[in-house]
């Protein structure tokens, strides 16, 4: 548990991988999960991510979750075919699996596949309770499509409890300011989705802003 506080919500990163190792020797496999966020976020080791999560499935291939963290790692690796693939083995399992529709949809959106991205989004709205991520992803698709001024229109912050969530939608609206504006108030409510700011390809656009860069650095990420 501690590992998980201290990567997700202190930003320790040191000590994220003392409490790591020590769960290893603890013989606690569940943290085999665990260090691939580590490797995909502060490493940038997409490869012994997706080797963690394969042998992980190898054990349990039966389990839901476990092909979806394997999605999860070929998605943040860029190799969304993949990802797709482990997503419908999570489906074969549970039909009704939301995050299985989630992610499949988000893959299928960087594809190009915009129609088939928008129905299975829905479906993740069907089964999700939290309409946060479906809801960002399909104003993600609709800019994919070239709808930004649709977006615009219907996009209200307020609706999301996520800021680091409205960051990124600014940031593909090509809103800079307003892009930092919510990234500075995910960094004050620490939100656990600030351990992306090191390497995913969302945030290359503002990675020049001033703001950004200032944001950065309080996350300590290069020591």
């Amino acid at each position: 548990v501690l590992a998980f506080i201290h990567l997700f919500f202190d930003w320790d990163w040191e000590a994220t991988l003392i409490d790591y190792n020590k769960a290893v020797e603890y013989g606690l496999s569940e943290y085999n999960e665990f260090i691939t966020y580590y490797e995909m976020f502060v490493n940038k080791d997409y490869d012994h991510a997706i080797h963690v999560s394969r042998q992980v499935l190898k054990t349990d291939p039966l389990h839901v979750t476990n092909h979806w963290q394997l999605g999860l790692c070929y998605y943040f690796a860029g190799r969304f075919e993949e990802a797709i693939i482990s997503f419908d083995n999570a489906l074969e399992l549970d039909p009704e699996y939301p995050e299985g529709h989630h992610w499949k949809g988000i893959s299928l959106g960087y594809l190009g596949k915009y129609d088939e991205a928008l129905m299975e989004l829905n479906k993740a709205l069907e089964f999700m309770q939290s309409i946060d991520l479906p809801n960002f992803d399909l104003y993600v698709v609709k800019i994919q499509m070239g709808k930004k001024d649709e977006v615009i229109k219907e996009f209200n912050p307020a609706d999301f409890n996520e800021p680091v969530s409205v960051a990124m939608i600014y940031t593909l609206l090509e809103m800079p300011d307003k892009a930092v504006e919510w990234l500075e108030k995910g960094y004050r409510e620490r939100s656990l989705m600030m351990v992306m700011l090191k390497h995913s390809w969302f945030w290359d656009p503002i990675r020049d802003h001033p703001g950004f860069i200032e944001i950065y650095n309080k996350m300590n990420f290069d020591g």
